[in-house]
């Protein structure tokens, strides 16, 4: 077996990137061998079998499972990795689709809710027509007066009554009494036929017997393979077919559509629902939700907090159970993991329509989620972290993400590093790029995203990134987490607080508070994991510290952001804890609300007891207090909801009261610390908590609260915070040197960067793993600045620095002490470096201050002017056409008589002098025809003519991509004008059409469209040269005379040709010395320079933006090179 520091030398395919391979053309065995061969010498370790828009091999036909099983023989042959999918267009569109046709009952749903007010003391008529739904229920309340006019706040009177038996025939005709009244109608909707992928109809995934028959179709034709599941078939990626679709581009969810008119909105708001929901709800709570289904909206009465909780926990178990619990059953009854997860959008919107995240996490043996852009920014920290933390908390190694990028065709190298360093720096250890494809040809290259493959002139280089990317993930996928800091999602909270007044509130002040705490914690460079109410509620007391069953890591404190919902059991596990030790930071408003029924008031006196000293009083009500808890109402028991009112703890608002505004709140440095050790000192009488938190305090339930003290700032010391201490900030405005000295006081910190200004670290983020002796940092800087800092580690050992690029290991500079290593750490925009601390070995102190840059001792000027080749790539786009539909001329040209129709595209272009080879290379032209061949009497379906003159035979172009056709005309054009003309012809069958633009690709320079001999030397960016469009690799070249003297040993020589646009290779006297796939280009040459002359070569590939998406960006060398002299 291989010890790890091979590993890290040599990443094994486990570890590797394994793409989501699109496959999106007409499937040939020589293509799907020639492709998996390409990955595999590029690094790849395997490949996601993903069915895309284009594929022309019919999903699930015996053809699709011949050209898997070719896939299969040839990954298992090169040692490779394959992973089925279901988020495949097949899957999600004409499988359910089909299912849906035959069965309406699969059809996914919502419950969509419509409102109104009404003066009563008349008849009310209203005209409300179903749109196709079905009628759940109406429901009325009476209201104020000043609650009458639209607009204005709802303030409700008494319980909501029932009006549904009023509703005939469309109308709703109700005698309504004297007063005012708020009208809801609720129906349950079918899914609008527009929202699934490929305009499918949607599933119901929260139906078991609907996923069950999705499962049937979706997967288990794949046992066929079952010989491999486990071996060379590694799992399934789901798609995660999502509870109700959305538009996370507008935050609006996209499902309340007309289906018999699918592009007319339909009034109202919409909430997830599935068949028989009403009777599931009861089933699993235990009492009934169709009286209350007001309260999912509008804040009505006291208990609204426990029926919306109970209303998303639902939703949660029923998709969870339904949809991932028999895909999982599925995959490991077969020896398959499965994989998949959530995309970054909103957690908000992933909380409104799935519930518990966490619980969804947990479902995959391999949870993920996905980035669609490389921008660092606080929401891909939160969706990272759901899906991290389950990981940590249930001892799961491996974390996948789908990584693609914002930039579309222009997307390089450096731009898929910084969103990798990001992702890895933030737990992931399995990369999945989104994606390859199979195909570029026709509408292919503009399905999103576009692709990372063989098509980027950046490919014959990609092992670089491959082997530096399987570093990281082996880095992050072995050993264990090390980490202190828990955060307690504000899920409940979330959902209780998202829907006001019947709005959608996007941003509630949980969300706000855990996004800011999210980042800021990584700023301070405390690593965190979330963990959920449930979650926490069976963790495990142990040394005082917070540990989970199947997890190696333990917690020593908990910050709790905004929550103001909590369970009562959870609470219950965070008293416990305390008085063993553990730590609590309480940020903004403290847990109030229960998730029981009726159980208000105790979650208060839990929550007044976990912030003031345990007496003996409070200790023996929180041992009797399970005696309370259980007789509560489990699943399937029938109960009334009680009210749960009762008085608010200190410095709580009321439900009805809303939120404090930030007149009402307390400063920053009014916070309440707790301790059991200042029993004896505290001097906070109730007079001391109304000053200290500007809140009227209830005498009765704090008189026990007798160590609630406040503190300034300043006052925060490490001796006066200790294990057991609970510190509160009242308010959701939080200071970072707040939450930084609070950090250092209630923290022994393992870790810790030191710098002279906070900003020159806090970009830095610090991932800290453990395997065996080996103490791995992994370290990396998500600005656009510099960051340096002196870090610290409270262990000793050796320091190493092992190089994610190369794979290499050497000794760091580092100063030991018995009990701590301290070293200087520089990392330039972006960068992630990798530090290894051996505690089985003892380093030599050596200088840690920072690194002296070496000296300039020469300097030698190249000039800007370069030799270039462009390798016969240069490109000319042909947008422009004139058409002419049925060219009575064109019919003779392509031998069509008496019937049928020819369409002719014209164009021209320019040439001047002589050029070299050129050729025509057309896109997806034949995408309507057999094979491209005639039909009867000699009629061709497509001539080409230039200048007049047949062209060769069209064939399966060599550039780009194999499902382009190209022919070669360099013996037909001349200099001047030359007309190029397209012809199409039918009789019966489809008539091939030229739906994209063609391109003239040869050995030429392109000067405004006109085609000129290439010239013998360029200064500067080649896209600014002659080659705007060049998707290849261009070759500067140049030859220099190096004298001896320079070569005397008095130190290195490097290379500095700028900033190069975007990738280079370099090679000096034939012999590669380099390959840069980002900043900083410059290298060392010592080694391969001669005395005399030397000719230095520099390959340079840019993107594909200035070939697909028409862009003018720079592609090459910028100008002046240098050689430097450094000692």
């Amino acid at each position: 077996m291989s010890t790890f520091r091979e590993l890290f030398a040599d990443p094994s395919a486990a570890y590797r990137m394994q793409p989501l391979w699109f496959l999106n053309h007409e499937l040939t065995d020589a293509q799907l061998r020639r492709q998996i061969r390409e990955m595999h010498a590029q690094g790849v370790g395997g490949v996601v079998l993903q069915a895309q828009p284009g594929l022309r091999t019919p999903w699930m036909s015996e053809r699709w499972f011949e050209a898997l099983s070719v896939c299969v023989d040839e990954l298992k042959s090169l040692g490779m990795h394959a992973w089925l999918s279901d988020a495949s267009i097949g899957a999600a569109s004409a499988c359910v689709d089909g299912m849906v046709g035959g069965h309406p009952e699969y059809r996914a749903r919502h419950l969509r809710v419509q409102s109104l007010r009404v003066n009563g003391g008349v008849t009310y008529q209203v005209r409300l027509p179903d749109h196709g739904s079905s009628l759940v229920c109406i429901q009325a309340v009476r209201i104020s007066a000043q609650s009458a006019e639209e607009g204005g706040r709802l303030e409700f009177m008494d319980e909501p009554r029932d009006l549904t038996e009023h509703y005939q025939e469309g109308r709703l005709r109700w005698e309504a009494p004297t007063g005012y009244w708020f009208v809801a109608v609720f129906w349950e909707c079918p899914t609008g036929e527009t929202t699934g992928s490929g305009n499918a109809c949607h599933l119901d995934v929260m139906d078991r017997e609907a996923v069950s028959a999705y499962l049937q179709h979706a997967c288990k034709p794949y046992e066929r393979f079952q010989t491999d599941f486990g071996g060379t078939i590694k799992g399934m990626l789901t798609g995660g077919l999502p509870v109700m679709p959305h538009d996370a581009a507008y935050d609006a969810v996209a499902i309340n559509a007309d289906g018999r008119q699918p592009l007319r909105k339909l009034p109202g708001v919409s909430l997830p629902w599935t068949r028989d929901m009403l009777s599931k709800f009861r089933e699993l709570k235990g009492y009934d939700l169709h009286p209350r289904l007001m309260q999912l909206l509008w804040d009505i009465a006291p208990d609204t907090q426990q029926v919306r909780s109970d209303y998303y926990s639902v939703i949660s178990t029923l998709y969870c159970d339904a949809y991932h619990g028999q895909l999982a059953d599925w995959c490991r009854e077969h020896g398959l993991e499965y994989v998949g997860g959530t995309a970054d959008d909103a957690l908000w919107h992933r909380i409104c329509t799935q519930g518990d995240q966490m619980a969804v996490q947990a479902c995959f043996d391999r949870p993920g989620f996905g980035h669609q852009d490389h921008a660092p920014v606080p929401e891909r920290i939160v969706a990272a972290r759901l899906t991290t933390s389950p990981a940590h908390l249930g001892g799961v190694k491996r974390v996948a993400c789908t990584v693609s990028s914002g930039s579309g065709h222009g997307a390089t190298l450096a731009e898929l590093r910084t969103s990798l360093n990001f992702t890895c720096a933030l737990g992931c250890s399995t990369i999945m790029p989104h994606a390859f494809h199979y195909s570029m040809a026709g509408c292919r290259k503009t399905d999103s995203p576009p692709t990372g493959f063989y098509h980027n002139s950046y490919w014959p280089w990609y092992s670089h990134f491959a082997d530096y990317a399987a570093r990281q993930c082996l880095v992050q996928g072995t050993g264990s987490h090390v980490c202190d800091t828990l955060v307690l999602l504000p899920t409940e909270t979330a959902q209780v607080d998202t829907w006001h007044e019947g709005e959608l509130c996007a941003e509630p002040p949980c969300r706000r508070l855990l996004t800011w705490l999210s980042d800021e914690l990584l700023r301070l460079q405390c690593d965190y994991d979330y963990v959920s109410d449930s979650r926490l509620q069976a963790a495990v007391v142990r040394d005082g510290r917070l540990t989970f069953p199947d997890s190696e890591v333990a917690y020593s404190l908990l910050i709790l952001p905004g929550c103001r919902v909590m369970s009562v059991h959870a609470a219950r596990k965070l008293l416990e804890w305390r008085r063993a030790g553990g730590c609590l930071v309480i940020l903004g408003e403290p847990p109030s609300q229960a998730l029981e029924r009726g159980q208000d008031e105790q979650l208060q006196d839990l929550v007044a007891e976990l912030v003031a000293s345990p007496t003996e009083d409070t200790c023996s009500q929180s041992e009797h207090a399970d005696d309370d808890i259980d007789a509560v109402p489990q699943s399937g028991q029938d109960a009334e909801l009680h009210s749960g009112e009762g008085p608010q703890p200190d410095g709580v608002p009321s439900s009805d009261e809303g939120a404090a505004s930030d007149e009402d709140m307390p400063s920053d440095q009014d916070e309440a610390v707790y301790s059991d050790e200042d029993a004896d000192e505290a001097s906070g009488s109730v007079e001391d908590l109304e000053s200290a938190t500007g809140v009227e305090a209830d005498s009765d339930r704090m008189a026990s609260v007798h160590d609630y003290h406040s503190h300034e700032k300043s006052g925060m010391s490490a001796d006066s915070l200790r294990p057991g201490r609970v510190v509160c900030h009242p308010t959701e405005d939080v200071e970072p040197e707040w939450l930084r000295s609070v950090l250092s006081s209630l923290l022994e910190p393992s870790f810790t960067l030191e710098a002279d200004e906070p900003a020159e670290r806090r970009d830095i983020i610090c991932s800290r793993r453990r395997h065996d002796s080996l103490e791995l940092f992994m370290m990396h800087n998500r600005s656009d600045r510099r960051q340096a800092a002196i870090a610290i580690a409270a262990l000793a050992g050796a320091l190493e620095e092992w190089d994610l690029e190369t794979g290499s290991t050497a000794t760091a500079d580092a100063e030991y002490a018995t009990d701590h290593t301290r070293w200087y750490v520089d990392l330039e925009p972006h960068e992630t470096r990798l530090f290894v601390l051996d505690c089985s070995a003892r380093g030599e102190t050596a200088r840690v201050e920072g690194t002296v840059g070496p000296q300039v001792l020469d300097e030698i000027d190249l000039g800007a002017c370069w030799g270039f080749n462009s390798g016969g790539q240069n490109v000319v786009i042909l947008d422009r056409w004139q058409l002419v539909l049925d060219d009575r001329v064109a019919r003779g040209k392509v031998n069509l008589r008496g019937f049928g129709q020819a369409n002719s595209y014209v164009t021209s272009f320019e040439i001047e002098g002589q050029i070299g080879l050129l050729q025509l290379v057309l896109d997806d032209l034949w995408r309507h025809q057999s094979g491209g061949t005639g039909t009867a009497d000699g009629m061709r379906a497509v001539e080409i003519f230039v200048n007049g003159q047949s062209t060769p035979p069209l064939a399966p172009s060599d550039w780009q991509d194999p499902y382009f056709v190209a022919t070669d005309i360099s013996a037909l054009v001349h200099p001047g004008t030359n007309e190029l003309q397209i012809c199409t012809a039918s009789t019966v069958d489809s008539m091939a059409s030229l739906s994209h633009p063609a391109w003239l690709v040869g050995e030429f320079a392109n000067l405004g469209g006109r085609l000129t001999a290439e010239p013998d030397a360029i200064e500067g960016y080649f896209s600014q040269n002659g080659y705007p469009h060049l998707a290849g690799i261009g070759t500067y070249g140049k030859r220099i005379d190096v004298p001896q003297a320079l070569l005397d040993g008095r130190g290195r020589v490097i290379l500095d040709v700028g900033q190069v646009r975007d990738c280079a290779r370099t090679l000096v006297n034939g012999q590669e010395v380099a390959i840069r796939l980002w900043a900083p280009f410059e290298v060392d040459i010592t080694e391969e320079l001669r005395p005399g002359e030397n000719h230095i070569a520099i390959e340079v590939a840019g993107t594909l933006a200035n070939l697909y998406d028409k862009a003018t960006d720079p592609a090459g060398l910028p100008g002046p090179a240098k050689l430097w002299v450094i000692g």
